[in-house]
């Protein structure tokens, strides 16, 4: 499940897309998703983009239309973080194997250049703030999008970077403890 700028979306095992009401606490509409293997989803730009990846593939689904506007086709493993234009054209893709997040053209499906995060082991990552955040046990990387520049952040002495949050209003990350093990 993620949170929009109104509304939290759930994409269910199934393929089946809800949109929830967080004021009311209620289900607003339910969409059927052509995937086999649901993953991720990250609404943006007043689209929810939908990781099939495990299908090679990300949709795009437009809930004023109520359904997938567009598919992009992917040669990488890994699964979709977010997008980061105003335009929706960059989106990013984590691959935990190989320890890298690479963009995507939202249009063409073609990969940029790979970004590395050290090798450590990978769990959440986030856009915000001009950056994408990676959640890497003994670390928190930052990706600075407009400078190209990498930054790893250490964690204190027995905390280990898990999950990830953002709070837009005051400009902060939140960095859950997960207590992982780092290897």
């Amino acid at each position: 499940m993620e949170a929009g700028p109104r509304t939290l979306w759930a994409l269910s095992g199934a393929g089946d897309l809800t949109e929830v009401d967080p004021i009311g606490a209620k289900v607003v509409n339910r969409y059927e998703v052509d995937t086999l293997l649901p993953g991720r989803v990250v609404p943006l730009l007043g689209y929810v983009w939908i990781c099939a990846c495990e299908e090679g593939k990300i949709l795009r689904f437009d809930p004023r239309r109520g359904k997938v506007t567009a598919t992009v086709e992917l040669e990488q493993h890994g699964f979709l973080v977010g997008v980061d234009s105003e335009d929706g054209n960059t989106m990013w893709l984590v691959d935990p194997e190989a320890g890298t997040i690479a963009s995507l053209d939202a249009k063409s499906g073609e990969a940029g250049r790979a970004l590395g995060f050290g090798g450590a082991r990978f769990y959440d990552a986030k856009i915000g703030f001009g950056s994408i955040w990676v959640a890497a046990g003994s670390d928190l990387v930052r990706f600075d999008l407009m400078y190209g520049s990498r930054r790893s952040i250490p964690m204190p002495n027995g905390a280990s970077a898990g999950g990830l949050a953002r709070n837009e209003d005051d400009g902060i990350v939140w960095v859950e403890n997960c207590g992982c093990p780092d290897h």
